[in-house]
């Protein structure tokens, strides 16, 4: 009868060390799941006045990942010298290639003279693969990923001011 009393103490201390344990490593891992993959969103917008146009790109990231960019171009009618009619239909040609990919919006808005463009490209859905055969000049490299830090670095070289 010792023996199994022994035994049962000895057992009922093993599981509450296990336990112990299995709470421990669930304390370090939501921990590690905090500080690696919770980061904290940011965001940039990068601004081009090029001939009647104004592009505003703004690009959501975690870390270096981008998880979403926007683009909002303004095309100024008069200055380009065109019909919005005219100008509408080349922006929804566009516009409907750019949706042929999962995760990306699109819209087009008449506004005092102007047309505004609206992308958004939700990474987290979108494949960067897919886009890269849709718009081979438009997105470049290699992988399945865009990083924030190449694209601010291709945006500054191409002309584009950094809003502050």
């Amino acid at each position: 009868i010792r023996d199994s009393y022994n035994t049962s103490i000895l057992q009922i201390e093993r599981m509450n060390f296990m336990k112990k344990t299995l709470k421990l490593i669930a304390v370090f891992f939501a921990a590690l799941f905090v500080l690696l993959g919770c980061g904290k969103e940011e965001s940039s917008s990068f601004e081009l006045n090029q001939n009647g146009v104004t592009s505003v790109l703004t690009y959501y990231y975690n870390n270096d990942l981008v998880t979403k960019q926007t683009a909002t171009n303004t095309y100024d009618l008069k200055q380009l010298g065109v019909t919005e009619e005219d100008a509408k239909k080349q922006i929804e040609g566009v516009n409907n290639k750019y949706t042929a990919v999962d995760g990306v919006t699109a819209s087009i808005e008449s506004k005092d003279g102007t047309l505004i463009q609206t992308l958004t490209v939700d990474y987290t859905k979108a494949k960067v693969s897919e886009l890269r055969k849709a718009f081979p000049q438009e997105f470049t490299g290699d992988g399945d990923k865009i990083s924030f830090k190449a694209s601010k670095e291709s945006l500054l070289q191409a002309g584009y001011k950094e809003k502050k």
